[in-house]
């Protein structure tokens, strides 16, 4: 199974798990700064998920100078993309990813908050439970 089918597995089941509903995470990676946004689309198409993934070091590769952002769950630079894969996007259209680099199997979501990548579960049981309900008529 490679890394994409992995990939869609949990993509798929995230889409079934939220399916008819409108979601809305309330993540909070410090007391002090919560970090809000809606998750507006789920890929279940796998060439979409290596189309967008493939163009990640492009576009989120950061300068040399640049190390980890003090903002709470930040995480160092990423400088190699192999094992990251865009699974959602944000109202803002930032990506979701799965990081598999830590763990083949089993991986953590990191999200683009505006110029440094966050660490917002440490795997899609976590991320699920980041999001509560919503009525169609409050987003």
């Amino acid at each position: 199974m490679t890394l994409y089918d992995r990939a869609l597995e949990h993509s798929s089941s995230l889409s079934k798990k939220l399916r008819g509903n409108r979601f809305r995470p309330s993540i909070v990676v410090a007391k002090s700064s919560p970090v809000e946004t809606e998750l507006t689309k789920i890929i279940v198409d796998k060439n979409q998920m290596v189309e967008w993934s493939e163009k990640l070091e492009a576009h989120f590769l950061l300068a040399d100078d640049q190390d980890v952002h003090p903002s709470p769950n930040a995480i160092p630079e990423i400088s190699d993309f192999s094992n990251i894969v865009v699974f959602a996007e944000s109202a803002d259209g930032m990506p979701f990813c799965f990081d598999f680099r830590n763990n083949e199997k089993t991986p953590s979501i990191i999200w683009w908050d505006d110029d440094h990548w966050v660490r917002i579960s440490n795997n899609l049981s976590e991320f699920i439970n980041l999001f509560t309900a919503t009525s169609s008529n409050s987003v």
